[in-house]
């Protein structure tokens, strides 16, 4: 589940979510655009604060469609 998903179906905010794992808000708006890959430790605290539904592998950005048939 990516991290957007999670935080909408939880229904918690972006600023207790940074404030919980141990980042800045800020951070955690550049985790969802994915201009900014949170560090390996980081990534370890997202997946515990969120019981396993946003994972490591949720970070890695996903072929396209297209580029999967060529």
């Amino acid at each position: 589940m990516k991290l957007e998903a999670f935080l909408y179906k939880s229904g918690m905010s972006r600023a207790d979510f940074a404030q919980l794992v141990g980042v800045s808000e800020v951070s955690i708006c550049r985790y969802i655009l994915n201009s900014r890959m949170p560090k390996r430790e980081v990534l370890f605290k997202i997946a515990e604060v969120t019981n396993g539904a946003v994972t490591p592998n949720d970070f890695v950005p996903q072929p396209e469609a297209n580029e999967e048939a060529a």
